[in-house]
Protein backbone atom coordinates (compact mmCIF):
# COMPACT_ATOMS: atom_id res chain seq x y z
CA UNK A 1 0.00 0.00 0.00
CA UNK A 2 3.09 2.22 0.08
CA UNK A 3 3.50 5.01 3.00
CA UNK A 4 2.81 8.79 3.48
CA UNK A 5 3.67 10.63 6.26
CA UNK A 6 2.65 14.01 7.04
CA UNK A 7 3.77 16.43 10.26
CA UNK A 8 3.08 20.03 10.69
CA UNK A 9 5.22 22.62 12.84
CA UNK A 10 5.51 26.10 13.41
CA UNK A 11 6.25 27.81 10.30
CA UNK A 12 6.16 24.50 7.98
CA UNK A 13 4.52 21.25 6.96
CA UNK A 14 6.56 18.19 6.45
CA UNK A 15 5.55 15.24 3.73
CA UNK A 16 6.84 11.72 3.59
CA UNK A 17 6.44 9.14 1.01
CA UNK A 18 8.08 6.29 -0.63
CA UNK A 19 8.48 5.57 -3.98
CA UNK A 20 7.27 2.11 -5.41
CA UNK A 21 4.64 1.41 -7.84
CA UNK A 22 4.04 -2.14 -7.96
CA UNK A 23 1.54 -4.32 -9.66
CA UNK A 24 -1.08 -6.39 -8.65
CA UNK A 25 1.53 -9.35 -7.38
CA UNK A 26 3.23 -6.83 -5.76
CA UNK A 27 5.88 -7.23 -8.49
CA UNK A 28 7.59 -3.39 -8.89
CA UNK A 29 6.83 -1.38 -11.97
CA UNK A 30 8.36 1.79 -11.64
CA UNK A 31 10.16 3.86 -8.81
CA UNK A 32 9.29 7.45 -9.20
CA UNK A 33 8.77 10.47 -7.23
CA UNK A 34 5.80 10.19 -4.94
CA UNK A 35 5.63 13.91 -4.00
CA UNK A 36 4.23 16.21 -6.38
CA UNK A 37 3.42 19.71 -6.12
CA UNK A 38 0.01 21.43 -6.72
CA UNK A 39 -0.10 23.51 -9.45
CA UNK A 40 -0.48 27.14 -8.38
CA UNK A 41 -0.32 27.04 -4.60
CA UNK A 42 2.70 26.92 -1.94
CA UNK A 43 1.46 22.50 -1.34
CA UNK A 44 2.75 18.99 -2.38
CA UNK A 45 0.38 16.04 -2.73
CA UNK A 46 1.13 12.48 -2.61
CA UNK A 47 -1.13 9.29 -3.50
CA UNK A 48 -2.02 5.53 -2.41
CA UNK A 49 -3.61 3.62 -4.52
CA UNK A 50 -3.92 3.60 -8.32
CA UNK A 51 -0.87 4.87 -10.09
CA UNK A 52 -2.82 7.34 -12.27
CA UNK A 53 -4.07 9.02 -9.56
CA UNK A 54 -1.09 11.76 -9.71
CA UNK A 55 -2.04 12.80 -12.91
CA UNK A 56 -5.80 12.81 -13.06
CA UNK A 57 -5.54 15.15 -9.76
CA UNK A 58 -2.92 17.46 -11.29
CA UNK A 59 -5.23 17.70 -14.60
CA UNK A 60 -8.16 18.25 -12.24
CA UNK A 61 -6.04 21.09 -10.82
CA UNK A 62 -5.28 22.60 -14.09
CA UNK A 63 -9.52 22.52 -14.70
CA UNK A 64 -9.96 24.34 -11.66
CA UNK A 65 -8.90 28.26 -11.65
CA UNK A 66 -7.31 29.18 -8.34
CA UNK A 67 -4.41 31.58 -7.02
CA UNK A 68 -2.49 30.05 -4.49
CA UNK A 69 -3.19 27.82 -1.42
CA UNK A 70 -6.38 29.73 0.41
CA UNK A 71 -7.87 29.60 -2.90
CA UNK A 72 -7.31 25.99 -3.72
CA UNK A 73 -8.64 24.64 -0.67
CA UNK A 74 -12.54 26.93 -1.65
CA UNK A 75 -11.97 25.33 -5.07
CA UNK A 76 -11.25 21.67 -3.66
CA UNK A 77 -15.06 20.62 -4.01
CA UNK A 78 -14.51 21.48 -7.78
CA UNK A 79 -11.09 20.19 -7.78
CA UNK A 80 -12.19 16.27 -6.72
CA UNK A 81 -14.97 16.70 -8.80
CA UNK A 82 -13.33 16.54 -11.52
CA UNK A 83 -10.80 14.27 -10.02
CA UNK A 84 -13.54 11.40 -9.60
CA UNK A 85 -14.90 11.82 -12.91
CA UNK A 86 -11.21 11.01 -14.32
CA UNK A 87 -10.64 8.74 -12.01
CA UNK A 88 -13.71 6.73 -13.01
CA UNK A 89 -13.23 3.05 -10.86
CA UNK A 90 -10.29 3.50 -9.71
CA UNK A 91 -9.44 3.99 -6.06
CA UNK A 92 -6.95 6.40 -4.65
CA UNK A 93 -6.37 8.43 -1.59
CA UNK A 94 -4.89 12.19 -2.13
CA UNK A 95 -2.81 13.61 0.72
CA UNK A 96 -2.39 17.62 0.54
CA UNK A 97 0.27 19.79 2.72
CA UNK A 98 -0.22 23.04 2.15
CA UNK A 99 0.66 26.65 3.08
CA UNK A 100 -1.94 29.03 4.15
CA UNK A 101 -1.27 32.96 4.06
CA UNK A 102 -4.18 33.89 5.34
CA UNK A 103 -3.74 31.79 8.29
CA UNK A 104 0.02 31.84 8.38
CA UNK A 105 -0.17 28.51 8.85
CA UNK A 106 0.01 24.34 7.58
CA UNK A 107 -2.20 22.61 6.90
CA UNK A 108 -2.73 19.13 5.60
CA UNK A 109 -5.97 17.40 4.34
CA UNK A 110 -6.79 13.68 2.90
CA UNK A 111 -9.52 12.36 0.61
CA UNK A 112 -10.42 8.64 -0.74
CA UNK A 113 -11.97 7.52 -3.44
CA UNK A 114 -13.00 4.12 -1.66
CA UNK A 115 -14.85 2.90 0.84
CA UNK A 116 -13.06 -0.74 3.19
CA UNK A 117 -14.39 -1.90 5.95
CA UNK A 118 -13.55 -0.97 9.60
CA UNK A 119 -11.95 2.68 7.95
CA UNK A 120 -12.27 5.14 9.90
CA UNK A 121 -12.72 7.91 6.92
CA UNK A 122 -15.34 7.84 4.50
CA UNK A 123 -15.07 8.04 0.34
CA UNK A 124 -15.62 11.65 -0.76
CA UNK A 125 -15.04 13.41 2.50
CA UNK A 126 -12.46 16.05 2.99
CA UNK A 127 -10.95 15.79 6.25
CA UNK A 128 -8.27 18.04 7.99
CA UNK A 129 -5.42 16.34 9.76
CA UNK A 130 -3.78 17.00 13.03
CA UNK A 131 0.15 17.66 13.76
CA UNK A 132 0.86 14.13 12.32
CA UNK A 133 -0.50 11.49 10.05
CA UNK A 134 0.61 8.29 8.37
CA UNK A 135 -1.13 6.12 5.78
CA UNK A 136 0.55 2.91 5.55
CA UNK A 137 3.36 4.20 8.57
CA UNK A 138 2.25 4.33 12.50
CA UNK A 139 1.97 8.14 12.97
CA UNK A 140 3.10 7.36 16.37
CA UNK A 141 6.32 6.46 15.16
CA UNK A 142 6.85 10.30 13.78
CA UNK A 143 7.50 11.52 17.95
CA UNK A 144 6.68 14.74 19.46
CA UNK A 145 8.53 16.84 17.28
CA UNK A 146 9.52 16.03 13.78
CA UNK A 147 12.95 14.29 13.12
CA UNK A 148 14.36 13.37 9.63
CA UNK A 149 15.91 10.24 11.17
CA UNK A 150 12.77 9.08 13.26
CA UNK A 151 10.66 9.22 9.47
CA UNK A 152 13.07 7.12 8.35
CA UNK A 153 12.92 4.54 11.17
CA UNK A 154 9.51 4.72 10.86
CA UNK A 155 9.54 3.81 7.34
CA UNK A 156 12.00 1.51 7.67
CA UNK A 157 9.75 -0.46 10.24
CA UNK A 158 6.35 -0.10 7.40
CA UNK A 159 8.88 -1.24 4.94
CA UNK A 160 9.59 -4.64 6.92
CA UNK A 161 5.69 -5.54 7.48
CA UNK A 162 3.58 -7.23 4.93
CA UNK A 163 0.15 -5.40 3.47
CA UNK A 164 -2.82 -6.29 1.79
CA UNK A 165 -1.88 -4.56 -1.81
CA UNK A 166 -5.51 -5.27 -2.47
CA UNK A 167 -6.69 -2.78 0.00
CA UNK A 168 -8.66 -5.64 1.71
CA UNK A 169 -11.14 -5.14 -1.72
CA UNK A 170 -9.94 -8.22 -3.41
CA UNK A 171 -11.44 -11.60 -2.82
CA UNK A 172 -8.48 -12.94 -0.93
CA UNK A 173 -5.76 -10.58 0.29
CA UNK A 174 -2.69 -10.46 -1.23
CA UNK A 175 0.06 -9.91 1.50
CA UNK A 176 3.47 -8.21 0.24
CA UNK A 177 6.06 -5.71 1.46
CA UNK A 178 5.08 -2.84 -0.05
CA UNK A 179 7.12 0.13 0.98
CA UNK A 180 10.14 1.19 -1.46
CA UNK A 181 12.63 3.02 -3.60
CA UNK A 182 13.47 5.66 -1.98
CA UNK A 183 11.84 8.06 0.79
CA UNK A 184 11.15 11.80 -0.76
CA UNK A 185 10.47 14.49 1.83
CA UNK A 186 8.69 18.35 0.99
CA UNK A 187 9.00 21.10 2.56
CA UNK A 188 5.90 23.53 2.98
CA UNK A 189 6.18 27.15 4.35
CA UNK A 190 5.44 30.78 3.45
CA UNK A 191 8.37 31.00 1.13
CA UNK A 192 6.81 27.85 -1.07
CA UNK A 193 8.37 24.09 -1.43
CA UNK A 194 11.83 22.51 -1.44
CA UNK A 195 12.36 18.49 -1.61
CA UNK A 196 15.34 16.24 -1.59
CA UNK A 197 15.62 12.60 -1.16
CA UNK A 198 16.01 11.02 2.48
CA UNK A 199 16.62 7.86 2.39
CA UNK A 200 17.24 5.25 -0.76
CA UNK A 201 16.85 1.19 -0.76
CA UNK A 202 19.48 0.35 -3.78
CA UNK A 203 18.22 -3.01 -3.34
CA UNK A 204 14.57 -2.56 -4.41
CA UNK A 205 14.97 -3.44 -8.41
CA UNK A 206 12.16 -2.83 -11.40
CA UNK A 207 10.73 -6.02 -11.81
CA UNK A 208 10.99 -7.81 -8.79
CA UNK A 209 9.14 -7.96 -5.54
CA UNK A 210 10.51 -5.87 -2.49
CA UNK A 211 12.13 -8.55 -0.26
CA UNK A 212 14.06 -6.31 2.48
CA UNK A 213 17.44 -7.10 3.59
CA UNK A 214 17.25 -10.36 6.07
CA UNK A 215 13.66 -11.11 5.88
CA UNK A 216 11.89 -13.87 3.47
CA UNK A 217 9.78 -12.63 0.48
CA UNK A 218 6.25 -13.27 1.09
CA UNK A 219 4.80 -16.69 -0.74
Amino acid sequence: MSAIATFIEHGRVHLVADACFYDEAGTLTAIEPKVWPVPRAKAVFSSRGSRWAFDAFEMACECIEYDGFDEFVEKLDDIFAAFDLVMGELLGEIVIAGWSDRDGVGRVLFRKTYHREGDDCAPGIIYVLGKRSGFGVDRLDLGDDWSEERAVAAFQRAREGLEDIRYGLGPEPVLRHAVGGYIGHAVVGPDGVSGKVIHGWIEDEVGRRINPAGLRDAA
